[in-house]
């Protein structure tokens, strides 16, 4: 999505440091829970269980250098949906967590998305998936990593054994070392409200300092409650206080625009890469979405995606699949790894399992998105005359 300020989005109290891209990942995850260890040979993963190693699958993930020579721009316009709620058994309590699904039978080999990923179902909680993540990330050249977050001691409905809030720390100091900022996509934990918002913003800013919030399913509150923190006359302001921040609505219908305007949001976004999916998500309303945010000074934020197709968890829902197209399809904004709806830009591998093979992206190499994002990202650099929110990968950081 593209962001139309630019927005300090630092941890508090610390300072980004240049990260070398050009380093060998080694990914160590086990996608069976009686597998006792994961070893490395040669940039080739084993997993040795009670007989003989056996070769599972390459997992090489060294930066080629002809990438690495490339003048990549990193824009902090350009925003990335992130997700950490992946799990599997040898680092969630011998659980798969997301990759499973109950239409499903278990991973490793069925899971809950339509493609399948190189790194295989991995669990958020290895740092060095995080780690290779971010570095993805910051290939594409997506300046702003959105984040899917829960207050403490709350989480999704797949029960992750450690709550997003948990996972955080790590995920912004990593993304700290290669100059990524982080926002947070504040999801609609239990007992929602005026009042736990504010709670959990209190806990936010006691904690980081990240001033831009993503409010997911915002449209559940009557516009009155968001009304009482984001107007200044509200009798729960958080404006021109510590707490103030850049807070945007989901808006999905029509009506929703009056509603983020009556409620004193900064600004929408649109969220679903399905393109005719929502009013919102339909590019053909986006002209006139502009137009109300430019009058009624509010930033606009168009989402979209490689494509969407979410069939294997939800089989009624073809309808709204849309095809990649090799890339045609393609946009603004980006999702990194909603495996789930099929809109992530993650490297993606083929697959057969039986009779169903996994859709991939191929006849492109799996890392396809990446390089297709960020020449995305430097059209949109050129195109906005915002080249001053492009950094150069190379770029010295200030004392």
């Amino acid at each position: 999505m593209i962001f139309q300020q630019p927005t300090r989005l630092n941890r508090k109290g610390s300072r980004a440091q240049y990260y070398p891209d050009n380093i060998l990942q080694k990914i160590q995850i086990a996608n069976e829970a009686n597998f006792e260890t994961v070893t490395e040979r040669e940039n080739i993963r084993y997993i040795q269980g009670d007989s003989k190693p056996t070769l599972l699958k390459e997992t090489k993930v060294i930066r080629d250098d002809q990438t690495d020579s490339q003048n990549i721009s990193i824009s902090t316009d350009v925003h990335i949906f992130y997700y950490g709620w992946y799990g599997n058994p040898s680092y969630d309590d011998g659980k798969w967590i997301h990759w499973n699904h109950r239409v499903l039978p278990p991973p490793p080999d069925d899971i809950g998305a339509n493609f399948y990923p190189q790194l295989g179902p991995y669990s958020s909680r290895n740092h060095e998936v995080i780690r290779y993540h971010v570095e993805m990330i910051r290939r594409s050249g997506c300046g702003v990593l959105v984040y899917s977050w829960y207050p403490p001691s709350s989480n999704d409905d797949q029960s992750f054994s450690s709550s997003s809030d948990e996972l955080l720390p790590s995920l912004l100091d990593i993304a700290e070392e290669v100059n990524i900022k982080v926002a947070l996509h504040v999801e609609p934990f239990i007992g929602r409200n005026a009042s736990t918002f504010r709670l959990a913003l209190e806990y936010v800013v006691r904690r980081f300092e990240l001033p831009v919030y993503y409010i997911y399913d915002s449209y559940n509150l009557p516009s009155v409650e968001w009304q009482s923190l984001f107007s200044t006359r509200g009798d729960k302001s958080i404006r021109d206080t510590e707490l103030d921040g850049i807070f945007l609505g989901l808006l999905v219908e029509f009506k929703h625009r009056t509603e983020i305007k009556r409620s004193k949001f900064d600004g929408f976004y649109t969220y679903f890469a399905s393109n005719g999916f929502t009013h919102g998500s339909s590019w053909k309303n986006w002209k006139t979405l502009s137009t109300f945010a430019n009058k009624n000074s509010l930033i606009f934020l168009p989402s979209i995606g490689p494509g969407y197709k979410d069939t294997r968890i939800r089989p009624w829902n073809a309808v709204n699949t849309r095809y990649r197209r090799k890339g045609r399809y393609y946009g603004a904004a980006w999702n990194f790894n909603e495996w789930h709806e099929g809109t992530q830009i993650e490297p993606a591998v083929p697959k057969t399992l039986g009779n169903y093979s996994y859709d991939n992206y191929e006849p492109n190499e799996p890392d396809y998105y990446l390089d297709l994002t960020s020449i995305w990202v430097k059209k949109v650099c050129k195109e906005s005359g915002r080249e001053s929110s492009c950094l150069s990968k190379y770029i010295e950081e200030e004392k």
